[in-house]
Order: structure tokens, then C-alpha cells, then sequence
């Protein structure tokens, strides 16, 4: 695995003769980003549907969207490249485009989207390249990516193969009230569906738990308001948490640091 890193970048290209489900975790960040599939047999998991990814898929998953990868059982070798990358490298045009842009897109060999990637391919395996030189390069680059995806149309006949209307009405009602206390109860009012049928579905379609999923989502939330400055203490109870200790606890679960060690200065890109 290739590995290049800036504060506000992070690239990766993996190649797994064997993947396994588990080697994937289920999650969520802060970032953007973009999965440009070389290879294999495996489908994506976003929010609540599943892509089946073919050669050269460009996959984009919105920050804040919960997903993961699913290889599928047979041996076929997986490879992709991946771009993780914090919306402030962006001028404000190409941060609006970034609301735009469909989860998945088939790029045409030799575009100008495929040659970005193969350029990447070929700088890992030249010693004369500064990891410098590849990381501006990348930085610069996501731009002029952006700008070819604002004219591409996506392809009609690219669908999820599984979605639930339902689930995924339920989770934009979560993105768009994390301040507020939400549970299977208030769900089943909103959706009209039975406490059990949210919580078994939820669970059977997503593979969390519903309120372990809510809180994730806070979590990851605070984690934004807290590098952008606001104190732990005022964000747990804007995001009505029961108590501060509640909240401590679940940010150290869900990201294994405390509070306190997000700061304005500490929003570097995870991996």
C-alpha cells in the first residue's frame, strides 16, 4: 500500500489479492471522498444502498456519510485508489460542486479522470518523485477532478443494486436533527412505522445498532464544531446529550481520543 499525507489530504492505493469483509470497518468522517476502483469483485455500502463497483467506478461518499466496503466471497483481487481530503483545500466555487455530485460515476478510459489516477499509479513506482511533489500534485489536481465530474452526466443505468427509500428518508432526518434527541420512538410517529420495524431493519440493513448509529453521527458532528473551536462541555448539550460524562465517554468510544484533544489546530485528515 502507497501512502501520501498532508494536513488536509489523505491518498492511499490499496491492492489485496484476497480482501476480507472484516479487514473493511463500518464508519464515518469528516472528510470527502473519492474511490476510484481498479479491480475485483465488490460492491460499496452508503448510507442505505449498496453499489456494485465495476472497473474504473469512481465512487464519491459526502463527509458525514456512514459506509463501508463489501468484497465479495469469491478470491479476485481488489485494488483501488482513494482520496480523502478536507473541503478547506477548496475555494468556495468548488466546495458548492461538492454538493452536486452523485455517489458513483463509470469514467471512460484514457479521460482525463483515469489519466489523473494512472498519473498517480506511476509516480508510486518512481524513486525520482518526491512524496512533496505528489502530494502538491494531488492537492492541485482535486480541483481540475471536481470540474470534469460538474459536466459529467452520470450514467442512468448506474443504480444502486439495493436501496430502502425508507432507511434513507430516516437517515437525512437524522443528519438534518442531530441537535435534537432522536429515538425509535420518535421515528415510528415521523415514519409511520412500528418501533420494531425501524430498529430490526435499521440494524439488519446498516449492520449498527439505531442509537449506536445516532450516536456516531453526533459524535462525528461534534468533532466538526469542536475543531472549528466551540468547547466540548457547550457541544455535548447542543447535541442534547444527557450529560457531559455521557458525551466523553461516547467521543472516546467512537474515536478513541478525548474531547479536549480536537482542537482548531488539530484538524488534520484522518485515516
Amino acid at each position: 500500500m502507497k501512502v501520501y499525507r498532508t494536513p488536509l489530504m489523505y491518498y492511499d492505493h490499496i491492492i489485496r489479492e484476497s480482501p476480507k469483509p472484516d479487514e473493511y470497518p463500518k464508519h464515518i468522517h469528516n472528510e470527502y471522498e473519492f474511490l476510484y476502483f481498479r479491480r475485483g469483485n465488490a460492491s460499496l455500502f452508503i448510507n442505505a444502498s449498496v453499489y456494485k463497483m465495476n472497473k474504473r467506478d469512481l465512487l464519491f461518499i459526502p463527509a458525514g456519510a456512514y459506509h463501508y466496503l463489501l468484497p465479495s466471497a469469491s478470491s479476485d483481487a481488489y485494488e483501488r485508489y482513494c482520496i480523502h481530503f478536507s473541503k478547506k483545500l477548496l475555494p468556495k466555487r468548488f466546495q458548492e460542486i461538492l454538493q452536486t455530485l452523485s455517489n458513483i460515476y463509470h469514467i471512460k478510459k484514457n479521460s482525463p479522470i483515469d489519466l489523473f489516477f494512472s498519473s498517480l499509479a506511476r509516480f508510486e513506482y518512481d524513486d525520482k518523485y518526491e512524496d512533496a511533489d505528489i502530494t502538491f500534485f494531488i492537492e492541485q489536481n482535486l480541483a481540475l477532478l471536481l470540474t470534469h465530474l460538474k459536466y459529467q452526466q452520470p450514467n442512468a443505468s448506474i443504480i444502486p443494486t439495493e436501496t430502502n427509500n425508507i432507511l434513507n428518508n430516516i437517515l437525512d432526518y437524522i443528519d438534518e436533527n442531530l441537535t435534537q434527541p432522536i429515538t425509535a420512538e420518535l421515528l415510528s410517529k415521523i415514519f409511520y412505522k412500528s418501533e420494531s420495524w425501524i430498529t430490526h431493519n435499521f440494524a439488519k440493513k446498516l449492520q449498527i445498532p439505531l442509537k449506536k448509529y445516532i450516536n456516531y453521527k453526533k459524535i462525528i458532528y461534534a468533532q466538526e464544531l469542536i475543531e472549528a473551536g466551540k468547547q466540548p462541555t457547550t457541544v455535548a448539550e447542543e447535541l442534547s446529550f444527557e450529560n457531559y460524562v455521557t458525551f466523553y465517554r461516547a467521543y472516546l468510544r467512537f474515536l478513541n481520543k478525548k474531547p479536549n484533544e480536537d482542537t482548531p489546530t488539530s484538524s488534520a485528515v484522518k485515516q
